[in-house]
């Protein structure tokens, strides 16, 4: 089987990838290569239709209008890797919304993340072409369950992410204030790739008289993250919308434990219902980091290997690995989808996306080779 992996962590530049080496992307591409398939890997923008077997899109971008619109004779699979496709549509920009409406029913396969997945896609897809794949999560990477926080005296409260409005950091930051009037110890560290908020946070720690308790350490390879996460008194997520955040996983493979925000794929990752709280709801973050802290599970070992235990059995590689093979298989077992959708979708995709972005993809090409340009 030949796999073309298109997205994620391959649109990425040299030296965000050399941070960021552990990725749903890379750690799918590595053991499908040692499971002897030959795979090659590209990002969105460099995509073109080529003499693969299968295309596997993650994310929604050029690559993925561009494969099932193309007459080629690759059978296109497609992870959306999006949280905010799962919620309120009116919320989601009209292009975008009609583009991912577009490729799930002009996809071959659609590999979703969650249950809460599965049920938004079955709406619109036949069952039988949506598949359930959690992403897998290195658990070499994520290691040493029993290590505890060094003292009392320096308890962190750890929130990994990017510092954009969708992932809620300001909803925390009322939440840590509050928390941190009662907490002398408590520290709030925020670990992040993106920093698109970062004087606005700065601003706001200051405004709620915490800015030498809120440390912005800025990005973290896998070692160090896994050194924050066994160290940390409780890992945060205050998202709006959420696919299946790793951050979890990776959190509870080291032990430590979590609360965040009950949207997309996240009741999947936390069983304790106490750890979930509604997006925005600060007040109910704050109750549920004080239950968190003072349960003080975080120190109690066998509590942190049940928790590393339950990520294992969930999120295992080797059982992504299995899934997505059995997926491509079927996939190619299953008559051609693409030719019947071509001559129609072509002009409806030209038409959305000129008519939004003023971006149009050809698709008129003879070879099925498709040029043109779309965000």
């Amino acid at each position: 089987m030949k796999l073309c992996i298109v997205g994620g962590i391959f649109d990425k530049d040299a030296q965000y990838r050399a941070v960021h080496r552990e990725t749903p992307e890379t750690t799918l591409a590595d053991g499908l290569r040692a499971a002897g398939v030959e795979v090659r890997t590209i990002g969105h923008a460099a995509y073109v239709p080529a003499k693969d077997d299968v295309v596997h899109v993650h994310h929604l971008g050029r690559a993925s209008v561009v494969a099932v619109a193309s007459r080629g004779r690759e059978r296109v699979v497609f992870t959306a890797h999006d949280g905010t496709l799962l919620g309120d549509s009116t919320k989601v920009p009209l292009r975008r919304a009609l583009a991912w409406r577009l490729t799930a029913a002009a996809a071959d396969t659609v590999v979703t993340l969650s249950r809460a997945e599965s049920k938004v896609v079955e709406a619109r897809v036949p069952v039988e072409r949506v598949v359930c794949i959690p992403n897998g999560v290195s658990a070499a990477a994520f290691t040493d369950a029993t290590a505890l926080p060094g003292s009392d005296e320096s308890v962190s409260i750890l929130y990994v992410g990017q510092l954009i409005a969708l992932k809620g950091i300001d909803v925390l930051m009322r939440a840590f204030s509050r928390v941190a009037a009662d907490h002398s110890s408590v520290q709030l560290l925020l670990a992040y790739h993106v920093a698109t908020l970062e004087p606005q946070l700065r601003a706001l720690a200051q405004a709620r008289g915490v800015p030498d308790r809120v440390h912005f350490l800025g990005p973290q390879n896998s070692a160090a993250l896994a050194r924050l996460y066994r160290q940390a008194a409780c890992v945060v997520l205050p998202s709006f919308a959420e696919a299946l955040p790793s951050v979890l996983i990776e959190a509870q493979l080291c032990g430590a434990p979590v609360v965040a925000t009950n949207v997309g794929g996240i009741p999947d990752i936390i069983d304790d219902r106490a750890a979930l709280v509604q997006p925005g709801d600060d007040r109910g973050l704050e109750t549920a980091i004080r239950l968190a802290l003072k349960r003080r599970s975080w120190d109690d070992p066998v509590a942190r290997l049940a928790r590393r235990r339950l990520m294992l059995e969930r999120f295992s590689v080797d059982r992504m690995i299995r899934d997505h093979l059995a997926c491509y298989e079927q996939t190619l077992a299953r008559p051609r989808r693409l030719a019947r959708f071509t001559r129609a979708l072509g002009p409806v995709i030209n038409t959305v996306f000129a008519a939004s972005s003023g971006h149009t993809l050809h698709v008129a090409d003879p070879t099925g080779l498709i040029g043109g340009e779309a965000e």
